[in-house]
C-alpha cells in the first residue's frame, strides 16, 4: 500500500479527515497525533493532513469544532487522562509497521519534499506576481498615453470643427452677395427691356398718327 496518494482531496477525504479530528479535540488529543491517524486511514502523509485541515477543511467544519472544544472542557479529568495516556501509548507504539524506522524516515523525507514543494510554489507566486505587477505598470502607463493622445485629437477635432463652421459663414455670406447680385441684373435687364418697348410703342404710335 502507498504511503502517500497525489490525487486531489475529495470531499469523503475531507469528511474522513475532519471526523477523525473533531474526535481527537472532542477526547483532548494532540492535531499532531489526529494528522497521523488521518494520514494512516487516506493513505497520505500527516504533513499532508494538517496543510489540508488548516488551510481548507477547518474553516468548513469551525462550528463542529468549537462544540469539540466545548465538550472537551466537560469531560472529567479521569478520561482526559485515559485518553492521553492511551494517545500515547499509541504513538510509541514501535510494534505498529506504520510507526517503524523506515516508515518514520520515508515519513521525514516526504514531509521535506512537501516543504520543498510549497517553497517552490511560493517562489513561483511570486514571480508571477512581480510579472503581472510589471504589466499592469505598463498597462497604466499606456492607458496614460492613450488618454493623452484623445485629449490632442479632441483638441484637434474643435479646432478643425470651429474653423469649419466659420467656412460655413463665410460661404453662406458670399452665396447671399451672388444672389444679390444676379437679382440686381435681372432688374436692370427687365428695366431695359421695358425701356426698349416702350420706345418702339411710341414709334409705332408716331407713324400711325402722320
Amino acid at each position: 500500500m502507498s504511503l502517500r496518494r497525489q490525487d486531489a482531496w475529495s470531499q469523503e477525504d475531507d469528511d474522513i479527515l475532519a471526523t477523525i479530528i473533531i474526535q481527537h479535540i472532542k477526547n483532548g488529543g494532540t492535531q499532531i497525533s489526529a494528522f497521523e491517524k488521518a494520514a494512516v486511514k487516506l493513505e497520505r502523509t500527516p504533513a499532508a493532513c494538517g496543510f489540508r485541515w488548516n488551510s481548507t477543511v477547518r474553516k468548513k467544519y469551525a462550528a463542529q469544532v468549537k462544540e469539540a472544544r466545548i465538550q472537551r472542557k466537560k469531560r472529567p479529568l479521569e478520561s482526559k487522562l485515559t485518553f492521553k495516556i492511551g494517545d500515547l501509548k499509541d504513538e510509541i507504539n514501535m510494534q505498529d509497521p506504520i510507526y517503524s524506522l523506515d516508515n518514520i524516515i520515508r515519513y521525514l523525507r516526504q514531509y521535506k519534499n512537501e516543504v520543498s514543494e510549497l517553497y517552490d510554489l511560493k517562489n513561483k507566486l511570486q514571480e508571477e506576481i512581480k510579472e503581472k505587477e510589471v504589466k499592469i505598470g505598463m498597462l497604466e502607463k499606456e492607458n496614460i498615453k492613450m488618454k493623452n493622445e484623445l485629449e490632442i485629437m479632441q483638441l484637434d477635432f474643435n479646432s478643425v470643427s470651429k474653423d469649419y463652421k466659420a467656412l460655413l459663414k463665410v460661404m453662406e455670406k458670399a452665396r447671399k452677395l451672388i444672389s444679390s447680385d444676379e437679382d440686381g441684373k435681372l432688374d436692370k435687364m427687365a428695366d431695359g427691356n421695358a425701356f426698349v418697348v416702350n420706345n418702339r410703342e411710341a414709334k409705332s404710335l408716331n407713324l400711325n398718327n402722320s
